[in-house]
């Protein structure tokens, strides 16, 4: 996806930049979110266990 970023932005700097910046924050916001649910299950199950 870099290598993406890097050679798009030779040919059109702010859109194509933009859309793959987004596109990666979301990603990293599902992957953010994903491992804060998960602990939280974890950590209830814990809690219920204890």
């Amino acid at each position: 996806m870099l290598w993406r970023i890097i050679t798009s932005d030779k040919e059109n700097p702010s859109r194509i930049d933009i859309t793959e910046s987004t596109a990666l924050l979301l990603q990293i916001l599902q992957a953010v979110a994903f491992v804060l649910s998960v602990a939280g299950y974890t950590i209830h199950g814990l809690a219920a266990c204890g």
